[in-house]
Order: structure tokens, then sequence, then C-alpha cells
């Protein structure tokens, strides 16, 4: 019979772990295309572009004079601008437009929005226009609009390359998920990984308060189980709170432990259920959306691996979720860090 119960937990805690790497998986997938599109889309642009720059520069600096045209307007959109009142860009937009439009410039009502919010103005032109010489100033206009359009897609692909990366660090904490170690981790790290992973699930208009003691120490657990904790927490509160609702993460540290809690501002879990929810296969999403071992495996996970307490207080309008675990590696007897002063 031990033995029974033992593989069935076992068989419980790879189930979920599949269940769990699922939602990874998903939400894997879905945050890395975005970014991976946008970064195409973008250099392909930037390819375009370059070849326009290449292009008017050979053109451009043939004309005697044309260097110093090119560097006086490199120099002039060089920063994106400050703020400006949308009624005074719009403005400016429209001055700019009339000033290359009156020189024949090639599709100045296009280049003109860039140009105004890079603070180019017409004073500038004219300044730029009397030194000019035999220079085309309406080429090099173009010119410097090429070069801003070039710089802000090599900026954007960053962009998009940055939120790539972030992502596959985020699942570097994840890699190990079958290694039965303990290693120091950062709390505060480990939920913010799981909150990148999870981000394709939020509803729109839902905030993500975190509230993170900058004191709270490295803990020495088992990383990888761990973060299976801060998944179906944070999973289940997302799927607790319609949009424009709130995640609340706070953290602090209490002696040799270090207190966790996830708040979110759903319905709430009814009473007469709440004293079942750390139950296997006790569920209360729909049919198909929960296995009903999350909470249990998160329940023996914090207790009886890590010697600690995952405890839950619900009302209308607001469930709470409170992790707390040992600082030391686990060894603790079970229960001792259930015995917290409430703050």
């Amino acid at each position: 019979m031990t033995q029974r119960t033992s593989e069935t937990e076992s068989i419980s805690r790879d189930m979920e772990k599949m269940a769990s790497l699922g939602t990874l998986a998903a939400g894997l997938a879905h945050e890395l295309n975005n970014p991976a599109a946008a970064a195409v889309r973008s250099l392909s642009r930037a390819e375009a572009r370059a070849a326009d720059l290449h292009a008017l520069t050979s053109e451009l600096t043939a004309t005697p004079g044309a260097a110093d045209v090119l560097r006086k307007l490199a120099e002039a959109t060089a920063d994106d601008g400050e703020d400006i009142d949308p009624l005074d860009l719009a403005d400016i937009e429209d001055t700019l437009a009339d000033w290359l439009d009156d020189r024949g410039v090639e599709d100045a009502w296009e280049l003109a929005p860039g140009l105004a919010q890079a603070g180019l103005t017409t004073e500038t032109l004219d300044d730029i226009a009397v030194a000019s010489g035999d220079t085309d100033i309406g080429r090099a206009v173009q010119w410097a609009a090429s070069a801003m359009d070039l710089r802000g897609l090599l900026n954007d692909s960053r962009s998009a390359c940055g939120r790539i990366s972030d992502l596959v660090k985020a699942m570097k904490s994840y890699s190990y998920m079958d290694q039965d170690i303990t290693q120091e981790v950062d709390i505060h790290a480990g939920i913010d990984d799981t909150l990148v992973i999870l981000k394709h699930k939020m509803p729109a208009g839902v905030e993500i308060a975190k509230a993170y003691a900058s004191d709270l120490p490295m803990v020495t657990v088992y990383g990888s189980e761990l973060n299976q904790v801060w998944t179906n927490l944070l999973d289940n509160a997302i799927d607790a709170v319609a949009d424009g609702g709130r995640i609340d993460i706070a953290t602090r540290a209490d002696g040799e432990r270090v207190v966790i809690s996830v708040t979110d501002s759903g319905a709430g879990i009814p009473e007469d259920i709440q004293n079942k929810i750390f139950d296997p296969f006790f569920t209360t999403k729909p049919v198909g959306q929960g296995t009903g071992l999350g909470l249990d495996i998160s329940h023996r996970i914090v207790t009886a691996r890590h010697c600690g307490c995952l405890e839950v207080a619900s009302k209308p309008g607001e469930t709470r979720f409170t992790v707390t675990l040992p600082i030391l590696p686990p060894g603790c007897p079970t229960g001792e860090a259930c015995d917290i002063e409430d703050e």
C-alpha cells in the first residue's frame, strides 16, 4: 500500500509538472513570436533604408560642401526631440511639409512627421540651406529622414531582440526541471521570470503591484520545484481576475524565514470549499481547464520538500496565498515555518 501511494504521488507530480511545462511552453511560443516577427519586419525595412541611404550618400557627396550639410542635418536630428504638445507638433509638421513641398521634395508630407518629432524646424533648415551652396537641400533632407528611419528601425530591432533575450533568461530557471538539488535562489527573480512567461495569459488592464522587500535574503531551495509553485499561484491568480483586476505580490523577511504572498482581486473562494483546495484533483475551474493537482503539488513542495507553509485566506474580492519558507536548506521540522506574525 505504501509503495502504491508513493507511485501515485510520483505520477501526480509528473502530471502536474507536464501541465506546468505545457503552460510555460505555450507562453514561451506566444511571447517569442511577437518580438521575433517585429525584429524580422524591422530588419527587412532597415535593409531597404540602408540601400536608400547608401545611394543618397553617393549622390550627395559628389557635390563640394555636401558633407558639411549632411553633418549639420545629422546633428539636428540626432535626438528624438523633447516632448512636444500634440497641437504644436501638428503645426510644426504642416510648416515643415510646406517648406519641403516648396522645394520639390518628394513625399514631403510623409517625411515631415518624423522630422518634426526629431525637433527639426524650418528655421534650422533655412540656416542649413543658406550654407548649403550647390548641395540639393531637398535630397539632403531625404538623406536625413532615411538616416532617422534607419536608426528607429534598428532601435525597434534591438528592443525586440532584448525581449527575446529576457524570455530566454526567464526560461533558464526552468531548464533544470528534473534536477533534484538545492540551490541558493533569488525569490524575486524567480517570480519575475514566471510573470514574463505568463504574460500572454494576462487579461487586458490587469495591474501587477509588487511590494518586494529590499532586504529579502537568498534562500536555499529546490529551485525548479519552487518555480512550479510560483507558476501555479500566479496562473490561478490570472485566471481569477477580470479585465481591470489587480494582483499584488509582496515579500518580507521574518527572522530565519521569508514570507511571500500572492493576492488577487477575483471573486474569491467560497468558504465552504476553502478547506478542500489543497486536496488532490479538486478544482474550481471548468472541465478541461484544470488538473486539480496544482495547489496539491504546490502545497507538498512547500511543506514536505521545504518544511515551509502554504496558506490561503479568501473573501469576496480578495484571495491571498501566503508561502513561508526557511532561509536555510530544507530540513527543519514540518510546520515550524508557519508560526509567523502577521504584518
